[in-house]
């Protein structure tokens, strides 16, 4: 007798100890909002979504979204400017930025640049 289901334990088991579970891309960002309903996750992590979506939280549990890549460009080089006020985050992904411009650190918080022009 040969063992044929081996194989196919071997990859369940591959998947389910070493994918980290984590896709490529950024999930939005979502404002606490309130909801009428329970709060409950759909998805766990981002391989219990379809391939081109993340389990991202929105508010109110996890639910599958369209993956947000990175836009084109590199952040310039920031030294870290400690301050001894708050620095409020402008943005938290690029997609919260306009056209072309990627959301960077610059010194004290994260703000839209336009990488084409540092």
């Amino acid at each position: 007798h040969s063992v044929h289901w081996w194989p196919l334990l071997y990859k369940y088991l591959l998947i389910c100890f070493f994918l980290p579970g984590v896709k490529p891309g950024e999930c939005p960002k979502y404002d606490l909002v309130p909801y009428f309903e329970p709060c409950a996750d759909k998805c766990h992590n981002d391989y219990d979504c379809a391939d081109h979506e993340k389990c991202c939280y929105h508010g109110c549990g996890r639910v599958c979204v369209a993956i947000k890549q990175d836009k084109a460009g590199v952040c310039p080089y920031e030294n870290w400017n400690p301050l001894w006020e708050a620095c409020p985050d402008k943005c938290y992904n690029d997609y919260d930025c306009p056209h072309h411009e990627k959301c960077c650190h610059k010194g004290c918080g994260r703000v839209c640049v336009d990488t084409n022009h540092g």
